[in-house]
């Protein structure tokens, strides 16, 4: 969805920057919807779970959604 947006923000056809526009409104939209955009944690609240015996595994998952989401957030904000 991000490269179909970009492609019909550089066109260079009014048309198509007018649906690439709408496009990133939408996709912005979902991003905040689901709380992507929100600030994450920080690392203080991950070295917090591992002192009160959360398994490594259980606070490695934590950590790479929340850096997946803080990633696909940032990718919305920057591409589109």
């Amino acid at each position: 969805m991000c490269l179909n947006i970009i492609a019909m923000l550089y066109s260079g056809d009014k048309r198509l920057f007018q649906f690439g526009t709408g496009g990133r409104h939408y996709l912005m939209t979902l991003c905040r919807l689901n709380k992507i955009t929100n600030p994450s944690p920080g690392a203080r609240y991950y070295h917090e779970l591992l002192q009160e015996d959360e398994s490594l595994k259980k606070t490695w998952l934590a950590w790479t959604q929340d850096e997946a989401r803080r990633r696909l957030g940032f990718c919305c904000w920057v591409r589109v």
